[in-house]
C-alpha cells in the first residue's frame, strides 16, 4: 500500500481520531487535538527515513560512496585552509541500529557528515526584536517549531560590535541545545532568501554538511520518533522545564543515510504528503468548527426562548438531531452549561404556581436581618429593600426574585492558615488537591493537628458551601463547592466558608447558580490579579446577583440537573470510550504500516 492510499483509505479514522488537550487547574479548557493527523505525519517520517516512503533505485550510487566523498572533500577543504580538520564519531555499531534500512543505505552519526559545527555566542541584547535590517541575535524559539522563524529574534545593541562569523546562512542546520523535554534537539534548515543580519545564540548549534547529503533530509530525520527518543535518554538536567544536550551528543545520534539522490526525492516526497495533512488538518478543523457553531446556535434558541411552547418547539427541533450534535466532549460540554442556564432562568422545571413564591423568603430574610440588627450583629441603616436597583440580566418566572448574595444574609469565613499547631486533635485539613469537578474527593487528605478552638472556627459541615478564594487558574478561582455529605475536618485559606439558612436557599441550587455563565462572567471581572494568582474576597461574593426561587422549586431544579448532568456524563464516558478505540485504531495501523 502506498503512502497516500494508507492516508485515502483510512481517511475517517485519521479525522475521527481526536483526544483532549490537556490544560492547567481543575477545569478543562475544551479544546481537541487531532489526534489522527498527528499519527499520521509522525508515521510518514517514520516510514521516510526507514527507506519506505519512495523506491530505492538501483542506478542510484549507494550511501557508502557518499561517505567516501566527505572524506575527500573535507581533506580538499583542510588543504586550502578553509576548514579544521573535524574530529570524527565512531561508527555505529549494531547496537545502535533502531531497525533494517535498505541495502544502498548507511548506518551514520550525524556529526560524520558535517564538515563543521559551531554555537553561537551570547551578548547582552534588547528585550524586543530589531527593527529594519539592525542586527539580531535568534532566540531558542527560531528554531523550535519545525520551521525557521527569524522573527524570533533580539536586538544587539548599538554599544556591541556584531560577530557575522555567527551569522546563519541558507542550508544551514540549527538545532537547539537547550529547551523543555519535548523540545530540546528540536531543529530547523535555514531557507533560501531568509533575512540577512541574523546571528546564532550560544543555545543554537550549526552544523555546514558535505555537499553530498541534503540538510533536509538531516533534519527530516532529526525531528523523527527515533531522533527524539535518543535526545530523551542522553539530555542532561534536573528538572524536564530545561533540558540540555551537547554538541558531542548531537554528533553521535545515528541515523540511516539513503543515496544523494534518494535524499531529494524522500525530502520531495514527505513535503508533498505534509502538505496533504495540512489540508486534511484544515478541512477537519473546519468542520469541527462549523459543528461547534451549529451547536452553539441551536442551544442558543433554548436560552432565548420566551415563551413555553417556543421552548418546546427550539427543544423538539434539537432532540431530533441530538446523535449528530453532541458529538464531542465540548459540544457535551456546551449541552450541560445550558442545562445550568436554564436552570436558574427557571425554565427547566413546570411552575407550581399553587405553592408558595419567593416572597416568604425575602420576609424570612427581612425578619432575620432585624434580629441580627438588634442583636448588634448587624448595620441596618446603610441597606435598601431587597431587589430594588437590580438590573435584571433576564426575566424570572413571576414568583422568582432576584437578589444580591449579601441579600441572603451568608456568614462568610476565610480559611485557616496555620499548618498544625502544639496541640489539640488531628483532623483533615481541606485543600484545594481535595478538589476535583468541583466536588471533595479525599482520596489522599491531609491530616494535621489543630487546635480545639480552630477546630470550632474553622469546621466544615454538610450543607456549607466553600468557595475557591485563590488559584493560577481563572477558571478556577470563584467556584462554589457544595458540602454534600458528613465531613468531620477544617479547611484551609484557599477557601472561604459560606454558611446560609438551608430554609431560604437550597446550597446545591447555589452552587449550580454559581457554574452558570451568569455568575462566572461576573467572577472575571471581580477578581485581582497578584503574582500570577487569582484572588476573590467575600465582598466580590456578597455583590453577586442570583435569581431566588421558590424553595421547594430549588429542591426540584436540584435533582433534575442532576439527572440530567448525569445523562451528559453517560454520553460522555460513551463518547471516550469510541474516541479510544479510534485512537488504538489509529496507533494499530501506524504500528502495521512500520512492521
Amino acid at each position: 500500500m502506498s503512502a497516500r492510499e494508507l492516508i485515502t483509505e483510512h481517511l475517517e479514522l485519521w479525522t475521527g481520531a481526536v483526544t483532549k488537550k490537556s490544560s492547567s487547574g481543575r477545569v478543562s479548557n475544551g479544546k481537541v487535538e487531532l489526534t489522527g493527523i498527528k499519527k499520521l505525519r509522525e508515521l510518514i517520517l517514520q516510514l521516510a527515513v526507514m527507506g519506505r516512503l519512495v523506491k530505492q533505485d538501483a542506478e542510484d550510487e549507494p550511501a557508502s560512496s557518499i561517505l567516501e566523498s566527505i572524506d575527500d572533500e573535507i581533506a580538499n577543504l583542510v588543504k586550502q585552509g578553509c576548514i579544521r580538520f573535524p574530529k570524527r564519531v565512531p561508527s555505529v555499531d549494531d547496537s545502535d541500529k533502531a531497525f533494517e534500512i535498505p541495502e544502498s543505505w548507511q548506518w551514520v552519526r550525524l556529526g560524520n557528515l558535517a564538515l563543521h559545527s559551531e554555537a553561537g555566542w551570547s551578548p547582552k541584547c534588547h528585550d524586543t526584536p530589531r527593527e529594519n535590517e539592525n542586527w539580531g541575535v535568534l532566540k531558542v524559539s527560531a528554531v523550535t517549531w519545525g520551521q525557521f522563524q527569524p522573527s524570533e529574534n533580539k536586538e544587539l545593541p548599538d554599544n556591541l560590535t556584531p560577530r557575522p562569523e555567527y551569522q546563519v546562512q541558507p542550508s544551514d542546520f540549527l538545532i537547539s541545545r537547550a529547551n523543555t523535554a519535548e523540545l530540546v534537539a528540536r531543529s530547523v534548515v535555514v531557507p533560501e532568501g531568509a533575512p540577512r543580519r541574523l546571528m546564532m545564540s550560544d543555545k543554537i548549534i550549526r552544523f555546514v554538511f558535505s555537499q553530498h547529503v541534503d540538510p533536509l533530509y538531516v533534519n527530516l530525520f532529526n525531528n523523527s520518533s527515533y531522533a527524539r527518543a535518543y535526545y530523551l535518554s542522553v539530555a542532561g538536567g534536573t528538572s524536564s522545564s530545561m533540558k540540555n544536550v551537547s554538541r558531542a551528543q548531537i554528533q553521535a545520534l545515528a541515523m540511516p543515510l539513503p543515496p544523494k539522490t534518494e535524499q531529494h526525492r524522500i525530502v520531495q516526497k514527505v513535503d508533498e504528503l505534509m502538505a496533504l495533512c495540512d489540508r486534511l488538518e484544515q478541512h477537519t478543523s473546519d468542520q469541527l468548527e462549523a459543528h461547534e457553531t451549529l451547536v452553539d446556535t441551536l442551544l442558543g434558541t433554548l436560552t432565548q426562548s420566551e415563551k413555553a411552547t417556543e421552548l418546546a418547539d427550539n427543544w423538539a427541533r434539537l432532540a431530533a438531531h441530538f446523535d449528530t450534535l453532541f458529538t464531542t466532549e465540548q459540544s457535551i460540554d456546551k449541552l450541560k452549561q445550558t442545562i445550568l442556564q436554564l436552570a436558574v432562568m427557571g425554565r427547566l422545571v413546570e411552575q407550581n404556581f399553587s405553592s408558595a413564591d419567593s416572597s416568604p423568603l425575602l420576609q424570612k430574610i427581612e425578619s432575620k436581618r432585624a434580629q441580627l440588627v438588634q442583636q448588634g450583629k448587624l448595620k441596618g441603616s446603610s441597606r435598601q429593600c431587597i431587589s430594588e436597583k437590580i438590573d435584571a440580566p433576564f426575566n424570572l418566572p413571576a414568583n422568582w426574585s432576584w437578589v444580591r448574595v449579601s441579600d441572603l444574609l451568608p456568614d462568610f469565613q476565610n480559611g485557616a492558615s496555620s499548618r498544625g499547631d502544639k496541640s489539640g486533635s488531628e483532623v483533615i485539613v481541606l485543600r484545594l488537591a481535595d478538589i476535583t469537578n468541583l466536588q471533595i474527593t479525599l482520596n489522599d487528605p491531609r491530616r494535621l493537628l489543630i487546635s480545639n478552638s480552630s477546630i470550632s472556627k474553622y469546621a466544615v459541615r454538610e450543607g456549607h458551601i466553600l468557595i475557591i478564594r485563590v488559584n493560577g487558574s481563572a477558571d478556577l478561582v470563584g467556584r462554589f463547592i457544595p458540602v454534600e455529605e458528613p465531613f468531620d475536618g477544617i479547611f484551609c485559606d484557599h477557601f472561604i466558608r459560606m454558611r446560609t439558612d438551608s430554609e431560604i436557599i437550597d446550597p446545591r441550587f447555589f452552587a449550580l447558580a454559581g457554574s452558570t455563565n451568569l455568575v462566572r462572567s461576573r467572577i472575571e471581572d471581580l477578581f485581582v490579579s497578584t503574582a500570577g494568582q487569582k484572588t476573590v474576597n467575600q465582598k466580590h461574593i456578597g455583590s453577586l446577583l442570583a435569581p431566588l426561587p421558590p424553595i421547594e422549586e430549588q429542591h426540584r431544579i436540584v435533582q433534575k440537573v442532576h439527572e440530567l448532568m448525569a445523562l451528559c456524563d453517560q454520553l460522555k464516558e460513551r463518547l471516550s470510550q469510541a474516541t479510544e478505540t479510534r485512537n488504538q485504531l489509529a496507533a494499530a495501523v501506524v504500528e502495521g504500516a512500520q512492521n
